[in-house]
């Protein structure tokens, strides 16, 4: 179990204390009254002010799963993209976890892909620092997502665009935070406000590695099954896609790189042959058998009942692809 109590203590010192004498070398930046809300209202749409909120790094030390990269298979790990790897049934579908700018470079570099359609799946607000990905979490929770399930991808990313240019802007003193092998809330990076971007603008300034990367963003909610609507946006994106190129590769990304993302890549393989759809549920069972066994201490009913749901919810994508009504 996470040490919470001693987490919480951690952020509620940063936030109410200054820089002492003792703590100038300490890389982090101590919030002390977010007075303009920097968050550009999002605080205010969870019920929260912008001092509730911090900014949290997304590597952290166990998000790397080596059980996603069979050793079979020779998939090479890359540092900067967790959970790499290509699909076993897909040729030029893959999956990773939220990539560090370094890490999108890796991606290119192992893949060796030059045309590509990545689909961000994240609900989450994004923002990098310094190429580092952070998310927005709540003080009093560091360790969960926090999202506004519903929320389009334009509103998302045009609230991740006023937030950065708000940074920028305004230069408010924010807490950014890391996590520890012992799964304790630290200190993270310094801020570099010239070194701020949406995921948006980091895909782009980077599209240059490749001859055509296309981004989409469609967000799901974590530790949730996908809506049907989500499902068929990504197989109208894709068809869209193949039709301009028909051997484009296909890649997924969320937080972890496993939950959503593997749905995402489930998805792709129907839509480019649906008789790919028993290895994938196989590596599916695998997944979710793995991800039930990391969470085993905190399941709930609800949760095993979620991931039931998720293999529902792609039998019927299957069948409305049979049908041809995507």
């Amino acid at each position: 179990m996470r040490n919470i109590s001693n987490n919480l203590l951690f952020i509620s010192t940063l936030c109410l204390t200054h820089i002492s004498t003792a703590l100038v070398d300490t890389p982090v930046k101590f919030s002390e009254s977010a007075s303009k809300d920097w968050t550009c209202g999002y605080a205010a749409k969870l019920g929260l002010s912008a001092n509730d909120l911090i900014f949290k790094k997304d590597h952290y030390p166990s998000l790397h799963k080596d059980v996603l990269q069979a050793p079979e298979y020779n998939v090479a790990r890359l540092m900067g993209a967790p959970n790499y790897r290509p699909s076993r049934a897909s040729k030029s579908l893959y999956g990773t976890a939220q990539p560090s700018v370094e890490g999108l470079r890796e991606f290119f570099e192992e893949s060796k892909e030059q045309n590509i359609i990545w689909f961000n799946l994240r609900e989450e607000v994004v923002v990098y620092f310094s190429g580092y990905s952070f998310n927005l979490r709540a003080v009093t929770a560091p360790f969960k997502n926090l999202s506004l399930a519903g929320m389009s991808a334009q509103e998302l990313e045009q609230t991740e665009k006023c937030i950065v240019e708000n940074l920028k802007r305004n230069r408010p003193e924010l807490i950014l935070v890391d996590e520890s092998v012992d799964m304790k809330v630290i200190p993270a990076l310094p801020i570099d406000y010239d070194d701020i971007q949406t995921v948006a603008e980091v895909f782009a300034e980077n599209s240059h590695w490749v001859k055509s990367l296309q981004y989409v963003r469609i967000p799901i909610t974590d530790e949730k099954s996908a809506e049907m609507a989500d499902l068929k946006a990504i197989a109208k994106s894709i068809n869209e896609a193949k039709l301009n190129n028909p051997n484009v590769a296909i890649t997924f990304n969320c937080h972890a790189g496993r939950g959503r993302t593997t749905q995402g890549m489930i998805v792709a393989s129907l839509v480019a042959n649906p008789q790919a759809i028993l290895d994938e549920l196989i590596e599916l069972e695998g997944h979710l058998k793995n991800l039930k066994k990391d969470i085993q201490k905190a399941s709930t009913p609800k949760e095993r009942a979620d991931f039931e749901k998720r293999i529902a919810t792609l039998e019927a994508f299957k069948m409305s692809l049979q049908k041809k009504t995507y």
